[in-house]
């Protein structure tokens, strides 16, 4: 299903440049109409399409996907933390209608307060050819919200803020808290249970005690609270007081906060102390000139710049910069390719393979920059390092051989050779006959050295791309001891017609069925005189299967000598005593024996002999194979 497949990776990029660009950036100009136009693809023989998500994995039309695809993957993980089971799509869905639906999706759910999936039916969204199938466990979150609303029961301090919050404030409340950090030195325990309480407090609490007051009130309480406070807790104290029309705060400028702070309390130990200070600084630096009827002047644009600088800094060794992915996705988007950039790229290709491949084969054909990335990424040494795994990933695989080339001959070459288990040599196989017949002479070059294994694939790739170069020596193989390195060169010099007596001979000096058959068939279109022996015997042998034994048949009817001809007699006939022969009874050695009899030697007495003898016979089937109309 490659157009689904190609949908949704349209939309999980889709999904991504929503949550990270504001509404109206020409970067989404073509997003939802291109996602319309795959959808139209996707559904051109199908009325719909659903899409179902666990935590880790995309389920379509009941299939589960592999999950190690990053954008599928992180696809999959937004509908889950919307508790969104599934989304159904029928033929037909226009670009406004996956607008809005990225716009429900983009936003975080920590931001949005309620997982889609958990609104009330009535609120739920829904349009005409989209539609949102929450996860359906009403039990399970009844418990969950008894037991967040026990855990939520507020203590004195939470309980008396939120009164003070329903009052006018006093000057006393407003010097309380830009007291704070003196609090904090005197009476730890005091500034922990006031903080707390500032963090406990809903958005619509701090919203009511933040407009109580003019912006220097609430510059100075955040001035003096943010110290004490969370990170997670300071983006939101700043985003209720941005509610006033004097003092906005663009939705874009909160999630880059939001971004800070998630980094500031997930980043390492030995960081996290540096990442605190640059998203308090920030904010020191934005509520700086609240008092101004326009916050954009000095301290707004100083205070952007201060935050550009913070988290576009290079990192130490060892760490991922910030949002690799997210860095990678504007170059591509504004067609530039600077060092932050490039860092950001070389991180991807090194930590997130399958993720970067995905952005790269979502930009568009004519991208300069997609075009230089890709000959960074997409390289012999790249596919090395895919195929160094003793479990290769072949679909990673595959997405780099199609822009290596010719190229991937070498390291597939070298993984054949090191691989161990045949269902992975297959695999390599395949793709090494992909490439066509142009990689005869690499694989000729390498079969001197290579192990009895690999030497049996690399001789099965000659006869699966239908080539056997000039030069090459074929006969060393017909001794290796490895019987399926034999099988492979016999069914190459029959094919090519290299060597064939030799090969004949060989394959007929061979105890196992399966090789004895390659030189049976050949000896039938061409037999050297020097393997008669060889198949007589093969004929006399009544314990070799009896398709075998048709082919020895056919091969020895074209030697055209009188001891051929015996062993054809003595093979369609029994003794009867004392002198005299009679025909054996109706068998596939018999009935192909007389035919071959009347097809090649009646210019031989005992040859006619044997055909008089087989029309006498009660049994039509033997009549049939000595007539003249079986022989023709």
């Amino acid at each position: 299903m490659p157009d689904v497949r190609a949908f949704l990776n349209e939309l999980a990029v889709a999904l991504q440049k929503h949550a990270m660009y504001p509404s109206a950036h020409p970067a989404l100009r073509t997003v939802t109409s291109d996602l319309a136009a795959r959808l139209e693809q996707a559904t051109a023989e199908r009325p719909s399409l659903t899409v179902g998500a666990t935590k880790d994995r995309l389920i379509v039309e009941g299939e589960e996907l592999k999950p190690g695809r990053a954008l599928l993957d992180s696809l999959a993980a937004r509908l889950h933390n919307h508790q969104i089971a599934a989304l159904h799509f029928t033929r037909g869905a226009t670009a406004d209608e996956f607008g809005l639906l990225l716009g429900e999706l983009a936003v975080d759910v920590e931001r949005r307060g309620t997982p889609i999936g958990l609104e009330p039916p009535d609120k739920l969204p829904m349009w005409a050819h989209i539609r949102i199938e929450p996860v359906e466990y009403e039990a399970l979150r009844l418990g969950q919200r008894e037991e967040e609303e026990a855990e939520k029961a507020p203590g004195p301090v939470e309980e008396a803020a939120a009164v003070l919050a329903d009052v006018e404030l006093s000057p006393e409340l407003a010097t309380l808290g830009a007291e704070l950090r003196e609090i904090s030195r005197a009476d730890p325990e005091t500034s922990a249970r006031l903080a707390g309480a500032l963090r406990n407090m809903s958005p619509e609490d701090l919203r009511r005690l933040l407009d109580s007051e003019d912006a220097a009130f609430a510059a100075k309480l955040i001035r003096g609270s943010v110290s004490e406070l969370s990170p997670k807790a300071v983006v939101e104290l700043v985003e209720a007081a941005s509610s006033d029309e004097a003092r906005p705060i663009g939705p874009w400028l909160v999630r880059l906060l939001t971004k800070l702070a998630f980094y500031a309390e997930t980043a390492q130990v030995t960081s996290r102390p540096g990442s605190d200070d640059a998203l308090r600084d920030v904010v020191h630096e934005l509520v700086g000139e609240w008092q101004l009827e326009d916050p954009r002047p000095a301290a707004y644009s100083g205070a952007l710049g201060q935050m550009a600088t913070k988290t576009v800094e290079a990192p130490a060794d060892g760490e991922r910069p910030f949002f690799s992915d997210r860095l990678v996705m504007m170059g591509l988007e504004m067609e530039m390719m600077g060092g932050m950039i490039a860092l950001a790229l070389r991180d991807l290709h090194g930590k997130n393979l399958d993720e970067l491949l995905g952005l790269l084969e979502a930009a568009s054909e004519r991208s300069r920059v997609a075009e230089v990335m890709w000959r960074e990424v997409a390289s012999r040494e790249t596919l090395e390092k895919v195929l160094e795994d003793e479990q290769p990933n072949f679909e990673t695989a595959d997405r780099l051989i199609a822009r290596v080339g010719l190229g991937a001959a070498e390291p597939l070459l070298e993984a054949l050779q090191r691989a161990r288990g045949p269902a992975i040599r297959d695999q390599i196989v395949a793709r090494l006959v992909g490439l066509g017949p142009v990689i005869a002479g690499a694989i000729v070059a390498r079969l001197d050295s290579a192990e009895p294994e690999a030497s049996r694939h690399l001789l099965a790739t000659l006869n699966e791309l239908g080539v056997c170069p000039k030069g090459f020596a074929i006969t060393p193989f017909f001794a290796d001891p490895n019987a399926s390195v034999r099988t492979e060169a016999y069914r190459l010099a029959v094919h090519h017609g290299r060597d064939i007596e030799v090969a004949i001979e060989a394959s007929l000096g061979e105890s196992d069925p399966r090789l004895l058959a390659i030189g049976l068939t050949a000896a039938a279109d061409a037999c050297p005189p020097s393997a008669e022996p060889l198949l007589r015997r093969h004929l006399a042998n009544q314990q070799l299967p009896i398709q075998l034994r048709v082919r020895a048949v056919r091969a020895l009817s074209g030697c055209r000598t009188e001891s051929a001809l015996g062993a054809l007699v003595r093979s369609a006939t029994r003794r009867r005593w004392p002198l005299r022969r009679k025909i054996a009874p109706a068998s596939p050695v018999v009935l192909e024996a007389l035919a071959c009899v009347r097809a090649g030697f009646l210019h031989l007495p005992r040859a006619r002999d044997l055909l008089e003898l087989a029309a006498e016979s009660p049994d039509t089937t033997i009549r049939g194979a000595a007539s003249s109309e079986r022989a023709e």
